[in-house]
Parts: structure tokens; C-alpha cells; sequence
């Protein structure tokens, strides 16, 4: 395991992989994550800015919780809480984007990887692009 600070409160911590913060910046994390979802049970349709002051949990942290999916389950509760899709403005309940931009941006990277297949056969037909068609069709059809 590497060393490094934590992202958090800038504490040296031995770092697992994939964890930018420190055991007690984790608790704590979980502790706020515990208080927030309490709250918004007994108070369902609670607005962002009253449960951040009702519970002294940061809006931004709030925020990283609703993008993270982690009070989707409390979905009924949790009408008060949107956030704004990334890339369109449109609001959310939780992740980056909505499904609009979701599908945007898969077609965007599908044609792009197109793009870049179609280059690297230097203009020849790519002979396996039918069957991958055929086949990706055969499976959206629980063939």
C-alpha cells in the first residue's frame, strides 16, 4: 500500500487503492451520510438548503451523496433533493446526467469509436461491422 494525504484534511494516510481519504475522514463521511439519510426519512421532501442546516452537513457533501446514488433508495423521501445534469442543466435525483445526456454521449463515444475503427482500416471496408450490427441487434431483441 502507498502512502499519501488525504484528500480531506490533508492528514498521511496508508493509501488502499482507490480511496483518496483517510479512515477517520471515512467515519466521518459515513457518520454525515447516516445523519443525512435519518432526517430525510422523518422528513420527507425535504429542499437541499433546510436538511444541510438542519443537520450541519455541508450542501456540497449532500450533493456528492444525491450524484452518488446513495439516497436513491429513499426516493419517495427524497423529491426535494435534485441536483442538475452535468451537461444539460436538467434536474436529477442522482448521477451526473440525465438520461437524455446519457444516451448522447453513449451514441457520441459509439460513433467516435466508429471513427476511429473506420481510420485505422485506412478507408477499407471493415469486414466484422455487419456482424457486430447483426449481433448488438440479435441481443436489444433477447435474441
Amino acid at each position: 500500500m502507498a502512502i499519501a494525504n488525504c484528500a480531506r484534511c490533508g492528514k498521511l494516510y496508508q493509501k488502499p487503492a482507490g480511496v483518496k481519504i483517510c479512515a477517520e475522514c471515512v467515519q466521518s463521511e459515513e457518520d454525515a451520510y447516516r445523519l443525512v439519510r435519518d432526517h430525510l426519512e422523518a422528513n420527507p421532501g425535504i429542499e437541499l438548503p433546510a436538511l444541510s442546516a438542519a443537520t450541519g452537513v455541508d450542501e456540497s457533501q449532500i450533493e456528492r451523496f444525491v450524484r452518488q446514488g446513495r439516497l436513491a433508495m429513499l426516493e419517495e423521501h427524497a423529491e426535494g433533493l435534485v441536483v442538475e445534469c452535468q451537461r444539460c442543466g436538467a434536474p436529477i435525483t442522482s448521477g451526473r446526467h440525465c438520461a437524455a445526456c446519457t444516451e448522447a454521449i453513449a451514441q457520441e463515444l459509439k460513433a467516435s469509436v466508429e471513427t476511429l475503427r473506420d481510420r485505422q482500416l485506412g478507408g477499407r471496408p471493415d469486414p466484422l461491422r455487419e456482424k457486430r450490427a447483426r449481433d448488438s441487434s440479435s441481443w436489444r431483441q433477447g435474441r
